[in-house]
């Protein structure tokens, strides 16, 4: 196992329950983002994983399933060493056979690692984002175990303002989908005109007709910054012309190696106890409050096809304004 380098706090000994732990979720992040955590020593010295499901599965069953989750990830790797302690850290408990199931597993865990192991519930529950266009992608409903009038979103687009001063008439928009084109993770900020320019131009000549100069950060792996602005062409006349920055993670640091993805970073900030990327209980009362209205009423879900971009209805909300991607021209 790697020794962390830097700073970087080390969580107590922890007995994490998993719920959904058979689930999508779990076997495409969760685990294989534990795994990743053990292997650059950021696991509790001591823990115990307590997966909980409704299916009923054998510890050895459910080891299995953690050891082809990490082989089908982005994490796998030939540390035999790591793995054989973090299978070992492995319990399973079925919810179907209720809970007392459930917490015998819990206070064996908590038992064989001591009276000072923290607890640490991680709900792998789904959640209905306040939308404004909802989609759903061609052939869903002939998904396993969709009904076959579903009207379940795969795809929402929403506009949404902030209520004080400061973003007083400032749009966010914001889309997200399933088989979508490009699996990206974008913030764009498209700067406001100023009331006066020192050069006139049509909109036509504006950075790439976005509308605006604007930034761009890359979220995904390994993350990038990119910047899109006029400069004045070298050359006596007064011409202005499309120009980039862009600053790769990548390029610059190296190798993923020692990286975190997301839910690894968010993992253990919650066995550390860092509240910086969490909402608290009411923020989340205040987003279910502000989203009431469309979930008393939502739109019905707009076909598209798979491998697009969503429904045309995204575009319409967002004009003359369009959606971004950097790989449009850098």
């Amino acid at each position: 196992m790697s020794e962390r380098k830097g700073s970087v706090p080390a969580p107590e000994d922890q007995v994490i329950v998993l719920f959904g732990a058979t689930g999508d979720l779990a076997r495409r992040k969760l685990l294989p983002g534990m795994f990743h955590l053990a292997q650059v020593g950021l696991m509790p010295p001591r823990f115990r994983i307590v997966g909980a499901a409704r299916k009923g599965i054998g510890v050895e069953e459910f080891r299995e399933l953690a050891g082809e989750s990490v082989v089908g990830s982005s994490r796998q790797s030939g540390d035999a060493e790591t793995w054989e302690r973090f299978a070992e850290s492995l319990r399973f408990a079925s919810v179907g056979e209720g809970f007392d199931a459930l917490e015998r597993e819990i206070a064996a865990a908590r038992e064989e690692l001591g009276p000072e192991a923290g607890l640490l519930f991680y709900l792998s529950l789904p959640l209905r984002p306040a939308d404004v266009v909802r989609g759903q992608y061609a052939g869903y409903r002939e998904e396993e175990g969709v009904a076959p009038d579903s009207d379940t979103e795969t795809f929402v687009a929403v506009k949404a303002f902030v209520d004080n001063w400061r973003w007083e008439g400032v749009p966010f928009y914001l889309r997200s989908g399933k088989r979508m084109a490009e699996s990206r993770h974008l913030l764009t900020i498209a700067y406001s005109q100023p009331p006066r320019r020192m050069f006139p131009l049509d909109c036509d000549q504006i950075v790439e007709s976005f509308g605006h100069d604007h930034l761009t950060l890359e979220l995904g792996e390994p993350g990038s910054i990119s910047a899109s602005f006029l400069a004045k062409v070298p050359g006596s006349g007064i011409e202005l012309g499309e120009a980039h920055m862009h600053f790769s993670y990548a390029d610059t640091f190296g190798g993923q190696e020692e990286a975190l993805d997301p839910y690894e970073r968010l993992i253990h900030d919650v066995m550390v106890g860092d509240r910086t990327f969490f909402s608290s209980s009411e923020a989340i009362e205040r987003l279910w409050e502000i989203s009431e209205p469309l979930l008393a009423d939502p739109p019905p879900a707009i076909p598209y096809e798979p491998g697009s971009w969503g429904p045309r209805e995204a575009d319409d909300l967002i004009a003359p304004r369009r959606w971004h991607l950097p790989s449009e021209h850098v």
